[in-house]
């Protein structure tokens, strides 16, 4: 195992990834868990109506797939 020094921005780097992470996963699955409790006919609009937008499209997908979060994740001094 590594020493850590004070002040080590890899520290600072994993706790702001680490940050998003969470942040990310939790509003994903409080979405998720909405959706699932729904019928599913709001969902499969909101779903049609992303499809429709490329750009919103493409929102979504970065949305989904985390690459968004590492904006977020810049924001905070996580990815250098």
């Amino acid at each position: 195992m590594a020493r850590i020094k004070p002040g080590d921005r890899t520290i600072e780097i994993r706790s702001g990834r680490r940050l998003v992470t969470l942040e990310h996963i939790q509003s994903q699955s409080i979405r998720n868990k909405r959706n699932l409790e729904s019928d599913g006919i709001e969902f499969g609009k909101t779903l049609r109506h992303i499809a429709a937008d490329p750009v919103r499209t493409r929102e979504y997908l970065l949305s989904v797939s985390m690459i968004a979060s590492l904006k977020r994740a810049a924001e905070l001094g996580g990815v250098p």
